[in-house]
C-alpha cells in the first residue's frame, strides 16, 4: 500500500506593506493538520510551513513530489495571497514576496505544474484557498482578464484540483477583514466535513475526494452566495481522502431492518452486500453482523437469503486494501534496531485476534465497581420506600418539606438506580456508571442534611424513632456506593483533571457564563437560606428551622464544587457522566424546593416541568455547538457548555427567588385574607388576614394583620397593622366610620382600631372563650360578640368600650350573629342542643335578654338581614348536602325558603335596595339570588377560595376575600364578569 502525504504551506505575514496581513490561514493549516494528520481519519504524513520564505518553500515542494511511487497518494494545500501579473500569470505569495517583481520572490504556478508533472503519483491533489488579486499597480490595465483560471494552469493526468475561488477578489474569510478574522469558508467546512465525517454522502464510510468537493461547494454557496469554489480532476477510479469516523447505518438502512415487513428486511440484505463490498474495514464488520443477525429472521424466507448472502460473502471474500490506513498501535516496547529474521519469525505468530479483546479489569477493582453498584441500587430502592412506609403507617405526610419531598425522592432513587446498573454493566463500568453516582450522590447531601437534622429534631424532642427514617438509612448507603466508586477511580487511574485556558473569545464567553451560572446558583441558594434565617427570626417557635439551613448551606458549596469538577475532568464520558447525576439530583432539589419556601403548592409542577424542557434545549445547543469545527478549543468549549448546564439547574431551583426582590420577613410569609368590612361612605375597604409561614400548620405561629384599602385605587393605604394571632371578625361603626371592631378567636378578645390614625387604641377587650364573630348596632353604640366556646354573647358598650352586664347564655354551637338595622333586635344561630332541632335566637337588645327560639328546617351558617329590617335571610353550607336559603319574617317570625342549590350558603351580603343578595360558596365562588323573584340568577362567578363577601353603600361593587390566594376580588354589580383583584398576598 503507498504512502499519504501531506505539505500545508500558510503564509499570512508579509514584508511587503501592500499586502495585507490575513488571520484565517493560521487557524486554516491548524484546524487542516490536526484532520489529515489523525491516523483514525486520514492518516496523512503532514509537513507544515507556516510564513516562510519562497526558496524554502520551493525546495519544499520540489521535495515533495521528488521520488514518489505510482500509488502514493499526495496532497498540496496553500492559503494565503494568490497574485496575478499584469500578464495574467499566476503566483503564490511567500512572506519574501514583492508585488513588483513576483518572478524572483513568488512561487508560480508553472513552477508548482513542472513538479507535479515530474511526480510518479497517480493521485496528487491540489487545494488552493487563496485571497487573488491583481500585482500590477494601480492605474495600469492588465493584459489578462479578470478571472485567474486556475484549472487550466494545473492540467495534467492523475490530478485533482480544488480552488476556493477564481476571481481577482478577496475570499472570503468572514464579517471582518483583518484583525480577529475567523477561519475562511472554503476550508472551515473542508476541515469540519472530514472531522465529523459529514462529508461522507453515500454513507459508505469513506470520503472521497468528489464528495468532499460536493460538500463543501453546497455550504461554501450557502453563507457567501458571492464565493463559487471550482473543481477539476483528471484521474482513474476514485480516491478516498478520509474515512468517516462517525459512520452508522444510514437511516433508511436502519428503518428497513427495523421494519415488521419481511420484504422490507429482504431489500436490505442487497444494501448490506453494496456496503460490504464497496466498504472499508468498519463498514464491511458492521454489515457482515447485520447479515449474520438476519439469518435468525422470523420469516424463514429472509433467514434463508440472509445465509445464502453470508456463504457468499464468506467463500468470494474480496480482500480490499483499505484506503485509509487503520491507526497503528504504539508497542509497549520500542523493537530492537537490529533483529534477525530467523528471531523475528515468532512475534508474528501472535493470534491475530488477540489485540480486538477488550482488557478486562482487575479483579479487586472490578468487586469495588460491582459492589458500589449494587449499594447504589439498594440505596435507592430505600428511598424511593420511605414516603411509601412513612404514608401508611402515619396515614399522612408531615407538613413542611416532608410534605412535597416524595418528589425529590423519586428523583434521587431513579438516579441511584441508573448508576447502579452502570455500575454493574461492563461496557460503562469504568466511566459513565461512576460519574452517575458520584454526580447524583453529592446531590443527594441535600436529603442526607434534611433527613439527619429531622432525626436530631425528634431525638431532641424524646422521640428519635417517630417515624420510619428508610431515607436517611438510604442516604447513607449511596454515601457509601459513592466512595466505593471513587476508590474504584483512583485505583483504575483513568480520570484526571485537566487546567486548560482557551485562547479565542468564544471559548472564553463561554468560560464567563460558566462562572456567572455557578455564581448564581449559589446566590440562589443563600437567597433561600437567607429566607429560612428570617422566618426563624421572626417566629422563634420553629424551631425546626434550624434544622432545615443545613441541606441549603451543603447545596450552596456543591453547586460551586461539582460543575468546576466536570470542567476539569477528563475523559469527557465521565464528565458528561458526572453532571447527568448532579443535574437529576439537582433537579429533585427543585421539585422539592419550589413549594415549601414560597408556599405557593403547585401540584402540575408546571415551573420544573418547563425547567427541564429548557435544559433539554441546552443540551441540544451545546451538542450542536461541540460539533462544530474548532479542534482542541470545540472539546474545551463543550466541556465548559456542560458545566454551564449543571450549574445553570441550581439556578433553576432558586429562579422564583432571583425574580423577587429581597423582602422583609413578613413578605416571606403567607397571608390568608377572612374578613371584609366597608366604611359607611364606600371610600375605604378593610380586610384582616391571617399571616403565618408558608409550612405552619394552623395553630403555628400565626400572626393577625388588618389592611386598610382605598376603593377608588384598589391598593392599600399604609402599612398593615397588626393584630392578635387569629381574626376571625370585623364591625366598622355605621354612622361614621370612626372606630372598628375586631373579635380574636385564640386571644378571647376584641381589638379596637381608629380608622382616622390607622392604628389600634386602649387595651384589648376580653370576651368568652373562642369569639366566632362580631355585629355591631347600625349608631355604633353597641357591639355584639358571639363566643361559640363558652356559647355565649358579651356586649360591648362603644362609649366606653366596657362590658354590659354578664354574657347572655345562647347554647350549644353559637356562631352567626346579626342586628336588625334599627338596632332593636339581635340575632344569633346556636345550632341544635344535644339532639334537638336547629335553631336561631332573638334577643331584645333593649334589656339583652332573649325573647324567644326559632325553630329552623337545617342548620344555619351565616344570617344578613335586609336593608328594611323586615326580614332576615338564613343560609345553610353543609358538605354534601342540598343547601338552602331560607326567610324569616322579622314581625310573624315564619320562616320560608327562598332558593336551593348545590352551591352553599357560607357567608352573605344584601344589596342596599334589597333586590338581590350574594352568597359565598366554598367550591364554586359567589352566588346570585333575586330576592323579589326568590331564584338564583346564572351561575355562580368563580373568583377562587372564597370566604367572606361584603357590598359598598352605593351599590356597585362587590367585594369577596379569596383567602388561599390571598387577594380581595372585585365584581361589578352590573355586570358580575368583570372581575379585578387587590393583591395582599405579598
Amino acid at each position: 500500500m503507498g504512502r499519504r502525504v501531506a505539505l500545508l504551506i500558510a503564509t499570512y505575514e508579509y514584508r511587503d506593506a501592500g499586502l495585507r496581513r490575513l488571520t484565517a490561514p493560521a487557524h486554516d493549516v491548524e484546524a487542516l493538520t490536526a484532520v489529515l494528520g489523525d491516523p483514525r481519519i486520514a492518516g496523512f504524513e503532514v509537513t507544515t510551513l507556516v510564513n516562510e520564505p519562497h526558496h524554502r518553500v520551493g525546495e519544499a515542494i520540489g521535495d515533495f513530489y521528488r521520488d514518489r511511487r505510482r500509488d502514493d497518494l499526495t496532497l498540496l494545500y496553500f492559503t494565503g495571497h494568490g497574485l496575478k501579473d499584469d500578464r495574467g500569470r499566476l503566483h503564490l505569495a511567500m512572506a519574501d514576496t514583492r508585488r513588483d517583481s513576483l518572478m524572483f520572490t513568488a512561487i508560480s504556478a508553472e513552477q508548482i505544474d513542472q513538479a507535479m508533472e515530474g511526480c510518479g503519483s497517480r493521485r496528487k491533489v491540489l487545494i488552493l484557498d487563496c485571497c487573488y488579486s491583481g500585482a500590477y499597480p494601480p492605474g495600469r490595465l492588465a493584459k489578462a482578464d479578470d478571472q485567474v483560471h486556475t484549472l487550466q494552469r494545473f492540467q495534467g493526468h492523475g490530478r485533482t484540483v480544488l480552488t476556493a475561488s477564481d476571481a481577482t477578489q478577496y475570499s472570503f474569510e468572514g464579517d471582518r477583514s483583518s484583525g480577529d478574522a475567523a477561519q475562511s469558508v472554503f476550508t472551515r467546512h473542508l476541515t469540519a466535513g472530514l472531522r465529523d465525517g459529514s462529508a461522507d454522502l453515500d454513507g459508505d464510510g469513506d470520503i472521497t475526494i468528489d464528495e468532499l468537493y460536493s460538500y463543501v461547494y453546497d455550504r461554501v454557496v450557502e453563507d457567501t452566495p458571492q464565493q463559487r469554489p471550482k473543481k477539476q480532476d483528471d484521474v482513474q477510479g476514485r480516491t478516498v481522502i478520509a474515512r468517516n469516523v462517525n459512520w452508522d447505518l444510514p437511516g433508511y438502512l436502519r428503518n428497513a431492518l427495523n421494519s415488521p415487513i419481511a420484504t422490507d428486511r429482504l431489500g436490505a440484505l442487497d444494501a448490506l452486500a453494496r456496503l460490504y463490498r464497496m466498504g472499508n474495514e468498519t463498514v464491511r464488520v458492521r454489515a457482515r453482523t447485520e447479515i449474520e443477525k438476519l439469518t435468525g429472521d422470523d420469516s424463514r424466507t429472509v433467514s434463508a437469503a440472509a445465509t445464502d448472502r453470508l456463504q457468499t460473502l464468506t467463500t468470494a471474500d474480496p480482500v480490499i486494501e483499505p484506503a485509509v490506513p487503520p491507526p497503528k498501535p504504539a508497542p509497549e516496547k520500542p523493537p530492537p534496531e537490529k533483529v534477525a529474521p530467523e528471531k523475528a519469525r515468532p512475534a508474528k505468530k501472535r493470534p491475530e485476534k488477540t489485540p480486538l479483546k477488550m482488557p478486562r479489569m482487575p479483579a479487586r477493582r472490578e468487586r469495588l465497581a460491582v459492589a458500589a453498584g449494587a449499594l447504589a441500587i439498594l440505596a435507592g430502592l430505600l428511598i424511593a420506600a420511605g414516603p411509601i412506609t412513612r404514608e401508611f403507617t402515619s396515614g399522612v405526610l408531615v407538613s413542611g418539606p416532608s410534605a412535597d419531598h416524595p418528589w425529590y425522592a423519586a428523583g434521587i432513587a431513579v438516579a441511584a438506580v441508573a448508576a447502579g446498573l452502570g455500575l454493574l454493566r461492563r461496557a460503562t463500568r469504568p466511566l459513565v456508571g461512576p460519574g452517575l453516582l458520584l454526580g447524583v450522590a453529592a446531590a443527594s447531601c441535600w436529603g442526607l442534611a434534611f433527613f439527619t437534622g429531622e432525626l436530631i429534631r425528634d431525638a431532641l424532642l424524646g422521640d428519635p424513632w417517630r417515624e420510619p427514617r428508610l431515607e436517611l438509612l438510604g442516604h447513607l448507603l449511596l454515601i457509601a456506593a459513592a466512595v466505593l466508586a471513587g476508590l474504584h477511580l483512583h485505583r483504575d487511574r483513568t480520570v484526571r483533571l485537566r487546567l486548560t485556558v482557551p485562547r479565542d473569545r468564544a471559548a472564553r464567553a463561554v468560560l464567563l457564563v460558566c462562572a456567572l451560572a455557578t455564581v448564581g446558583g449559589a446566590l440562589a441558594l443563600g437567597v433561600q437560606l437567607y429566607e429560612l434565617v428570617q422566618l426563624r427570626e421572626t417566629y422563634p417557635g420553629l424551631g425546626d428551622l434550624a434544622t432545615h439551613t443545613w441541606p441549603y448551606a451543603i447545596a450552596v458549596v456543591l453547586a460551586l464544587l461539582v460543575p468546576l469538577m466536570a470542567a476539569l475532568a477528563a475523559p469527557a464520558r465521565f464528565a458528561l457522566a458526572l453532571l447527568t447525576g448532579w443535574i437529576t439530583g439537582g433537579w429533585a432539589i427543585s421539585l422539592t424546593t419550589g413549594t415549601w419556601i414560597r408556599g405557593h403548592p403547585d401540584p402540575g409542577r408546571t415551573w420544573a416541568i418547563l425547567f427541564g424542557a429548557a435544559l433539554l434545549v441546552l443540551l441540544v445547543a451545546a451538542e450542536v455547538l461541540a460539533r462544530r469545527p474548532g479542534g482542541g478549543t470545540v472539546r474545551l468549549t463543550r466541556r465548559l457548555l456542560a458545566a454551564t448546564l449543571g450549574v445553570t439547574l441550581i439556578v433553576g431551583c432558586g429562579a422564583v427567588l432571583l425574580v423577587d426582590r429581597l423582602t422583609p420577613a413578613s413578605g416571606l410569609l403567607v397571608r390568608l385574607v377572612n374578613r371584609l368590612a366597608v366604611s359607611p361612605r364606600g371610600d375605604r375597604l378593610y380586610a384582616t388576614a391571617l399571616l403565618r409561614p408558608p409550612f405552619a400548620g394552623r395553630d403555628t405561629g400565626e400572626r393577625g394583620e388588618l389592611i386598610v384599602i382605598d376603593s377608588k385605587t384598589e391598593r392599600p393605604v399604609g402599612e398593615p397593622i397588626a393584630l392578635r394571632p387569629s381574626p376571625v371578625g370585623v364591625a366598622v361603626k355605621a354612622d361614621d366610620g370612626a372606630y372598628l371592631y375586631v373579635a380574636d378567636r385564640d386571644s378571647d378578645a376584641v381589638t379596637v382600631l381608629s380608622t382616622r390614625e390607622n392604628a389600634t387604641i386602649g387595651d384589648v377587650i376580653g370576651v368568652g372563650d373562642e369569639p366566632s364573630d362580631v355585629a355591631m348596632t347600625r349608631d355604633g353604640g353597641r357591639v355584639y360578640v358571639t363566643n361559640s366556646g363558652s356559647r355565649t354573647m358579651t356586649i360591648i358598650q362603644t362609649s366606653n368600650n366596657g362590658i354590659i352586664g354578664t354574657p347572655v347564655e345562647l347554647g350549644d354551637d353559637a356562631g352567626a350573629s346579626a342586628v336588625s338595622p334599627d338596632g332593636r333586635w339581635v340575632y344569633t344561630t346556636n345550632g341544635a342542643a344535644e339532639q334537638g332541632p336547629y335553631r336561631l335566637t332573638v334577643m331584645d337588645a333593649d334589656n339583652n335578654l332573649p325573647v324567644g327560639q326559632v325553630t329552623l328546617p337545617g342548620r344555619p351558617n351565616s344570617l344578613e338581614p335586609s336593608p328594611d329590617g323586615k326580614r332576615l335571610y338564613i343560609g345553610s353550607d353543609q358538605a354534601g348536602e342540598v343547601n338552602r336559603l331560607w326567610m324569616m319574617d322579622t314581625a310573624s317570625r315564619q320562616v320560608s325558603e327562598v332558593a336551593a342549590a348545590d352551591a352553599g350558603f357560607a357567608d352573605m351580603a344584601v344589596h342596599p335596595d334589597g333586590s338581590r343578595l350574594y352568597a359565598i360558596d366554598l367550591v364554586e365562588g359567589v352566588t346570585v339570588v333575586d330576592l323579589t323573584a326568590k331564584r338564583i340568577v346564572g351561575r355562580p362567578v368563580d373568583v377562587g377560595l372564597a370566604v367572606d363577601v361584603a357590598v359598598s353603600p352605593d351599590g356597585e361593587r362587590v367585594y369577596v376575600a379569596n383567602a388561599s390566594a390571598g387577594t380581595v376580588s372585585v365584581l361589578s354589580t352590573t355586570d358580575l364578569n368583570r372581575v379585578t383583584t387587590i393583591d395582599l398576598a405579598s
